[in-house]
């Protein structure tokens, strides 16, 4: 079953595009909400990944929302070796690299069967925030540490301004702000 037959669920249908997301300013229309999720964000060099920014910036509509949900640089920047583990059978070998900003991850499926390469940008929080401001983002949400029950006074999301306003620190839930 295709994606697009999936989606159409309790006369509720959603539209799928399939499309290489330097080029989403191409795409008709205007958007409610983005979904950027695990780590789909910063394949690409600094200035690449700040035009895909201000590309999902231009695509949403007023009040629209970017969730986005990205690797906290400071986490990989202390070493954590090598990582195998079996998966529906299969043993699979995960190597993480930081060279400054960029975090390489090798993985290795089987025995040397096939192997997937990944560079990406990462950021710390600050840097997101500011990069996300400059691409008329403003930060509604943010939170950091999913292995522990979130809530609003959780000590991994940070206030500022008041109770409802967050100090960006790990994913970012950002407004549009047109």
């Amino acid at each position: 079953m295709q994606l697009a037959d999936m989606c159409q669920v309790d006369y509720h249908i959603l539209s799928t595009i399939q499309k290489d997301m330097r080029q989403l300013g191409e795409i008709p229309g205007y958007f409610d909400g983005i979904l950027s999720l695990w780590q789909s964000f910063g394949y690409f060099d600094e200035e690449t990944n700040k035009t895909i920014l201000q590309q999902i910036q231009q695509k949403l509509r007023p009040q629209g929302r970017l969730i986005i949900d990205i690797y906290h640089r400071g986490f990989f920047e202390t070493p954590h070796g090598t990582r195998t583990f079996t998966q529906c059978g299969e043993k699979i070998t995960s190597s993480q690299t930081m060279n400054g900003n960029r975090l390489t991850v090798r993985i290795v499926y089987g025995d040397n069967q096939s192997v997937d390469v990944f560079d990406l940008q990462l950021y710390t929080p600050n840097e997101f925030c500011r990069i996300m401001r400059e691409c008329g983002f403003r930060c509604m949400v943010s939170c950091a540490d999913f292995s522990r029950h979130f809530t609003w006074n959780s000590p991994f999301v940070r206030q500022t301004n008041g109770p409802k306003r967050l100090e960006p620190q790990y994913s970012c839930h950002a407004k549009g702000i047109h």
